[in-house]
C-alpha cells in the first residue's frame, strides 16, 4: 500500500485524480491499479499500441494528473511530456530514468500503514476510452460500485456476492475499507 500512501501524500492529488499506467502488461500493472483504486483515484486505461499522438490526445482529454511509466516506453515519455500540461508528473514503475522518478525512491518517505478513507461508490475507479470509430473517443466511467460488481477473473464469481441492486457502501471503521451496508439505499 506504499503507492497509495503516497499518492494520498502527493500535494497535486486529490481523491478522484486521474492517473495513467503507461506499461506492458505484468504484475506492476494490476499493484498499480489496487493502489489508484485504493487512494479513491481513478485509473485511465491507455493503449501502449496506439500511436502516441493518440494517446496523448486520450490522457489530456482524461485530465491525467500522474502517468506510472515502464522503462521499456521510455522512449514516448518526451512525447508525452510535451504533450501533456506541465503539471503532469511521471514516474517510471521499474528503474531509475531521466524522464521521472524512480517509483521505489517516490514511495520511500511513505513506509507507514496507509490507511485510507472509504472510497466513494459512485466516484470513477476506470476511465476507458471507447473506440472512436463513429467520431472522436469519449471517455466510459466505471465506477467503484460497478468494480467490485464485475466477474474475477473469467471465474464467474463477484468479488462482493452480498451486493444486491440497490445496495450502497458503508464505510468501515477499519484500516479504511469500504464494505456492503447490508441494506437497499434510498
Amino acid at each position: 500500500m506504499h503507492v497509495a500512501h503516497a499518492l494520498s501524500a502527493e500535494p497535486a492529488l486529490a481523491a478522484g485524480s486521474h492517473i495513467a499506467v503507461y506499461a506492458p502488461n505484468g504484475y506492476r500493472v494490476s499493484l498499480l491499479q489496487f493502489a489508484i483504486n485504493r487512494a479513491d483515484m481513478a485509473w485511465v486505461a491507455v493503449h501502449t499500441r496506439n500511436a502516441v499522438e493518440a494517446n496523448i490526445q486520450v490522457l489530456g482529454y482524461a485530465d491525467v494528473a500522474l502517468v506510472f511509466f515502464h522503462s521499456a516506453y521510455e522512449w514516448a515519455v518526451p512525447q508525452l511530456q510535451a504533450g501533456l500540461p506541465a503539471g503532469c508528473r511521471f514516474v517510471c514503475i521499474d528503474r531509475p530514468s531521466a524522464h521521472g522518478e524512480h517509483l521505489d525512491d517516490w514511495i520511500a518517505p511513505h513506509d507507514s500503514p496507509y490507511c485510507g478513507g472509504p472510497e466513494d461508490p459512485d466516484g470513477p475507479a476506470l476511465l476507458q476510452p471507447t473506440g472512436g470509430t463513429t467520431g472522436p473517443s469519449v471517455r466510459s466511467p466505471h465506477h467503484h460500485l460497478h468494480a467490485a460488481r464485475r466477474p474475477a477473473h473469467g471465474g464467474g464469481r463477484l468479488f462482493l456476492s452480498s451486493l444486491h441492486a440497490g445496495e450502497r457502501w458503508a464505510p468501515s471503521h477499519r484500516r479504511g475499507c469500504a464494505r456492503p451496508s447490508g441494506g437497499l439505499a434510498r
